[in-house]
């Protein structure tokens, strides 16, 4: 069930391939961990932490 402005996101080898993600709504992370952080941080406009 979707929530009003609620973006959910997602990741790891289990979506890996497209067709896995299709009809998943959301913002697929990709399997590095790394790189999943900084998607989130530009996406939800996160700052840096001391």
């Amino acid at each position: 069930m979707a929530l009003p402005d609620v973006t959910p996101f997602y990741g790891g080898a289990a979506f890996s391939p497209s067709a896995s993600r299709r009809g998943v709504p959301g913002v697929y992370l990709g399997e590095d961990v790394i790189e999943a952080a900084a998607l989130l941080q530009r996406t939800l406009g996160g700052g840096t932490r001391p």
